[in-house]
């Protein structure tokens, strides 16, 4: 008998949207004009705000709103990226190193088969 499991792989779309949504954590949490970002440009006109005197009160609410767009583009392709990197790892990898290399075991078995043995 034998075993198998399968799991999601992430996608291109999975990874691209999930980078996405990291890269524009990222400059929230470190950059000081986010205000000048065309996303929060464009949610704080659709909430009536004004751009140039907005409030910080206001300013979180449009935050949020933008937050909220870019996971609501994501959310559940995470998951598929952390859980595909993890296999990948813990599966493939070399856990003697600190960087992507293929597991010696693995490596010898390919090389073998390209050899036809």
């Amino acid at each position: 008998m034998e075993l198998e499991i399968k799991i999601a792989k992430a996608n291109e779309k999975d990874i691209r949207s999930t980078e996405n949504l990291l890269d524009f954590l990222e400059q929230i949490f470190y950059n000081d004009d986010i205000e000048d970002c065309q996303i929060f440009k464009d949610i704080a006109r659709e909430l009536g705000y004004c751009s140039s005197s907005i409030t910080m009160e206001e300013a979180s609410v449009v935050l949020l709103e933008a937050i909220r767009r870019k996971f609501d583009k994501c959310s559940g392709r995470w998951m598929k990226v952390i859980s595909t990197v993890d296999v990948l790892v813990d599966q493939l990898c070399d856990k003697n190193i600190s960087y992507i290399k293929l597991d010696p075991h693995i490596k010898r078995a390919l090389d073998n088969s390209m050899l036809g043995e």
